[in-house]
């Protein structure tokens, strides 16, 4: 198989659209006129175009040219959105791409890095991939009541989840006590590196994959006395990122790996699996070892 084919057949599963090509078909590669940067048109849509001051809602995918999908936000409500401007010399070329898209285009643009100048903790990259689909043009009025209906949401699972932050004070702070009193050694599992962690819950869900995107919820507090020091349930809303990608402590990459979807456990991790001899002052002391209660979309 034509290597080249392939890499854009990936491109079209990891999008998760239906559409067809030509087996002897390419992408058609296109220069954006005023950035002058190149981008390929995936699938061409037919749709409406966007006017300075409407917004442009958006399926989003990067991923680095190792393969690790770095954002994904191709479903609802995680689509991307944004008011259209005017496009001038500062404009950036993935932005002047989001505001040259019609409704139902496909497109890929691919941005590299200039030595010296690579994001933090994407060092080891050499360009993003981006994948765009664009969903639909909405108005101000429109884009404001989507809005407001947005924030009451929110509100809604800021107030259910502070109900549920509380029930898992109580059971975090009862498992950190028997897993101190060694209650727990015959049930908690321990890796080589020294993570340990007890399933509360093991749900049937497929096993998670390095470099998947994954959604959490979780509660984290120091073993030393049980006090919390963050958590996602307050805030109504889960933690997403790349398992296994680098982008969390030591403890979580590993920990990611070894559980599925739907499983509810509580990891127990070491500093040196953490956030080290440091720590992160004043929240975490110094060689603190962390207790983490997690829930696994």
């Amino acid at each position: 198989m034509n290597t080249k084919r392939f890499s854009y057949l990936i491109i079209f599963i990891l999008l998760g659209y239906t559409f067809s090509i030509s087996a002897q078909s390419e992408p058609l590669k296109v220069k954006l006129p005023v950035t002058g940067a190149e981008f390929e048109y995936l699938k061409k849509g037919t749709g409406q175009k966007g006017k300075i001051g409407e917004y442009i809602q958006f399926g989003l995918l990067v991923f680095g040219n190792d393969g690790q999908v770095l954002a994904d936000r191709r479903k609802a409500p995680q689509l991307a959105m944004d008011r259209i401007k005017e496009i001038d010399s500062t404009t950036i070329p993935i932005v002047e791409l989001v505001y040259s898209l019609e409704v139902g285009d496909s497109v890929r643009m691919l941005v590299p890095f200039q030595e010296g100048n690579k994001p933090q903790g994407l060092e080891h990259l050499n360009s993003l991939i981006y994948v765009l689909k664009c969903e639909k043009i909405i108005d101000e009025l429109t884009v404001q009541a989507m809005q407001e209906e947005e924030a009451k949401n929110q509100a809604k699972k800021m107030e259910a989840g502070k109900e549920i932050e509380a029930k898992v004070a109580i059971t975090v702070a009862d498992l950190i006590n028997k897993y101190k009193a060694g209650e727990l050694k015959n049930s908690i599992i321990k890796t080589k590196s020294g993570l340990e962690y007890y399933i509360i819950e093991k749900a049937k869900g497929n096993i998670i994959q390095a470099n998947e995107m994954v959604s959490v919820d979780y509660y984290g507090a120091l073993i030393a006395d049980s006090k919390a020091f963050d958590n996602s349930f307050g805030r109504g809303e889960k933690l997403q990122f790349t398992a296994g990608g680098g982008q969390m402590i030591k403890g979580w990459d590993e920990a990611m790996l070894l559980l599925g979807h739907g499983d509810k456990a509580i990891l127990f991790i070491p500093y040196d699996l953490a956030y080290g001899e440091a720590g992160r002052p004043p929240v975490i002391p110094e060689k603190s070892n962390l207790a983490f209660y997690i829930e696994i979309e």
